[in-house]
């Protein structure tokens, strides 16, 4: 969802240019307690913030190469990250991921399907 996941149970390898994105899609499918745990783990240290202008350039060129997809800038910063940090991208986008990350070899993880997701409360 937000960069690739280290089998550890930590997560790792996120790109900042993701947060909003992120912050957007918890709020939305699961309410505002899980957008606060969220914060909570972010501000606490449950994340870490791996990657960021060693990654622009090639966030950049893909965002430019798969503008027909539309990618987007944040995720081909996630691409770039995931790219430079274990080539695996969790994430609920799997058709577009899938696309961009061929080239690379990217693992694409599918986070939990639609079925699973919770409405907002």
């Amino acid at each position: 969802m937000i960069g690739n996941y280290s089998w550890a149970g930590r997560w790792r390898g996120k790109t900042a240019a993701i947060l909003g994105e992120v912050a957007y899609l918890v709020e939305a499918r699961l309410g505002n307690k899980a957008m606060d745990l969220f914060l909570d783990d972010l501000v606490t240290g449950g994340y870490s913030l791996d990657c960021g202008e060693d990654e622009l350039p090639r966030a950049r060129y893909l965002a430019k190469i798969y503008a027909d997809l539309p990618l987007g800038f944040a995720d081909a910063a996630v691409v770039a990250c995931a790219e430079a940090n274990g080539k695996r991208v969790l994430t609920l986008d799997t058709r577009d991921f899938s696309v961009a990350g061929k080239e690379s070899g990217l693992a694409i993880l599918p986070g939990f399907p639609e079925s699973r997701a919770q409405p907002r409360r």
